[in-house]
């Protein structure tokens, strides 16, 4: 990712098919990048994402027959 703040240093928390998620040494800024979106966030943030982004796979998972197959059905979390 290419910054505007020249102090900024990503590193790498996360990689898989469809995210990448970055970490910056200075700011502690989280950045999730999914194809050409990335999206900057504080810790706090990524980690309610993350209990939203769960419960949905939780809900997806528990009502399959009025879903149409997810191209990404069988993923587990660190293929994400």
């Amino acid at each position: 990712m290419s910054s505007t703040n020249p102090i900024c240093h990503q590193h790498t928390l996360s990689r898989g098919d469809v995210a990448h998620v970055q970490c910056c040494a200075h700011c502690a800024s989280i950045s999730i990048h999914i194809g050409p979106v990335s999206v900057r966030m504080d810790e706090q943030a990524l980690r309610s994402l993350w209990l939203t982004l769960g419960d949905a796979v939780e809900k997806l998972d528990r009502d399959q027959t009025s879903v149409p197959p997810r191209p990404f059905g069988g993923l587990t979390r660190g293929n994400a």
